[in-house]
C-alpha cells in the first residue's frame, strides 16, 4: 500500500504513480464520502453496513470527520484522506484494501 500526505494544498496525484504505469486509465472520476452519489446504495454508509468503495472512481476522497462504524469497508480504488484543520476518523469493524 502506498501512502502520502501532502502539507497545504493537495492536488490529485497522478495515476501513473499508482498503477506503476501499466496501462491507460480511461476514467478519471473523483468520489467523495460525504455524496450520496459516490455509494451504490445511494445514501452515505450508516453503523453496522458493509459498504465497497468500487472502481467506478478514481479517487475516493474520504471527506468528513467522523464516519459512521461500518461494519466492512472494500477498497478497491485509490482512497484519499482529505488535508484540512480536522482530523478525520475513519470508523471500520473491517477494511479490505485490494
Amino acid at each position: 500500500m502506498n501512502a502520502a500526505r501532502c502539507d497545504g494544498a493537495c492536488p490529485l496525484p497522478n495515476i501513473t504513480d499508482f498503477n506503476n504505469g501499466t496501462g491507460p486509465v480511461v476514467t478519471n472520476k473523483l468520489c467523495r464520502w460525504s455524496d450520496p452519489l459516490s455509494w451504490l446504495s445511494g445514501h452515505v454508509p450508516l453503523d453496522g453496513e458493509t459498504v465497497e468503495v468500487t472502481q467506478d472512481c478514481t479517487y475516493f476522497w474520504f471527506d468528513v470527520e467522523l464516519s459512521a462504524i461500518v461494519e466492512a469497508l472494500y477498497i478497491n480504488t485509490i482512497f484519499i484522506f482529505e488535508d484540512g484543520i480536522a482530523d478525520r476518523h475513519l470508523r471500520a469493524h473491517h477494511i479490505f484494501v485490494r
